[in-house]
């Protein structure tokens, strides 16, 4: 009775869970884990050569990794070239999120950016 009652369980336990089909609101609905990043209110300081860029980085998750579910910093445009390089360094794909309006709408900004630094 011993054996039969541990194979009843080990059969059960390997059977594969029942689960109900997918439909678009479970498909196309929020994810349960999610990251989400927000670049925005870029803001000039300096004068000349001595001109730099910030920009407010905002974090969202509820990802069990991270301590802190929501935090805001605000960062360098160098600081986004180094995220770049280190994407690039061990990957083939490149990153495209340093293109766009990192300027906050002024392209000469980011045309100084790419001319500056090449990306």
């Amino acid at each position: 009775m011993g054996d039969s009652m541990m194979s009843d369980t080990a059969v059960a336990d390997t059977r594969r869970l029942n689960s109900k089909p997918q439909d678009l609101t479970d498909a196309y609905g929020p994810p349960s884990n999610f990251l989400e990043i927000d670049i925005f209110n870029p803001q000039t300081v300096g004068v000349g050569r001595a001109r730099f860029t910030t920009y407010e980085v905002r974090m969202r998750t509820n990802l069990p990794i991270f301590k802190l579910k929501e935090s805001c910093v605000r960062r360098r445009y160098s600081d986004f070239e180094w995220l770049k390089n280190e994407l690039e360094r061990d990957s083939k794909v490149r990153p495209h999120f340093l293109c766009g309006t990192l300027g906050g709408g002024d392209p000469s900004v980011l045309r100084g950016h790419k001319k500056d630094h090449s990306l």
